[in-house]
């Protein structure tokens, strides 16, 4: 006897598997696009030496261990005149005299010191400054070459909510046509009508898989984000 419950089924693929694969290259492309950018700590790296930020750094910290070496000798000199001079028959007019001989040299070394890590101050000042503004410009540039991927995140959840129930650019236009009408006074037909208000639910359903499909890949995003930090701050 012949079967006649057989039935040829084809299985297709799962709408919402269909998605999420979408949705997951283009989270590998922006991923990629990432990572074929400079990191912020490189760029900062880069340009603090292109301006001489660390050369600056390291001379200013050895200007003021300097600085504070010669202070220890000037406080140094009176003390060791006082240990020096208590047999001493000087007068303490003289033993101030010699004080400030002694001190003098050390004190116009500390000035002249004093006036150079001034100037290596501000000198650091405006090459850090170059080097920050350097830097923001290099993450502008970069914030606009992800921007296509962004607002690819954001046509892939209005386009596979579509996808996902059915609604079109067509419907949207059909049901803005019939409110139009309505709200102008015209006589709607009862098929017009009906017609709205399955166009009406038909919205709704694409709107809540729309605000369902962006939790869902917000969250995917920052549970990426959280396991792979985004080396330039930027987001997805």
């Amino acid at each position: 006897m012949a079967d006649n419950f057989n039935v040829n089924f084809t299985p297709t693929a799962s709408p919402v598997g269909l998605e999420e694969k979408r949705y997951g290259d283009l989270q590998a492309g922006y991923t990629g696009a990432i990572a074929g950018q400079t990191s912020v700590p490189r760029l900062i790296d880069q340009y603090d030496n292109r301006y001489g930020v660390p050369q600056l750094q390291g001379q200013i910290q050895q200007g003021n261990e300097q600085y504070d070496y010669l202070g220890n000798q000037i406080r140094g000199v009176k003390r060791d005149i006082q240990q020096g001079s208590q047999e001493s028959i000087l007068t303490q007019g003289q033993l101030n005299r010699m004080e400030q001989s002694r001190q003098a040299p050390l004190l116009e070394q500390q000035g002249i010191l004093g006036q150079n890590l001034s100037r290596m101050g501000q000198n650091l000042s405006t090459a850090q400054s170059n080097s920050s503004r350097m830097v923001e410009a290099e993450q502008t540039q970069q914030a606009k070459e992800l921007q296509p991927w962004l607002q690819a995140f954001s046509n892939e959840n209005i386009l596979g909510s579509m996808r996902m129930t059915g609604w079109s650019f067509e419907n949207q236009s059909e049901l803005s046509r019939l409110l139009a009408n309505q709200q102008a006074g015209i006589t709607l037909s009862e098929g017009e009508k009906n017609r709205m208000n399955q166009l009406a639910m038909a919205e709704q359903s694409f709107q809540n898989q729309l605000k369902l499909n962006s939790q869902q890949n917000t969250f995917a995003r920052e549970n990426y984000q959280l396991q792979n930090p985004d080396p330039l701050g930027l987001g997805f």
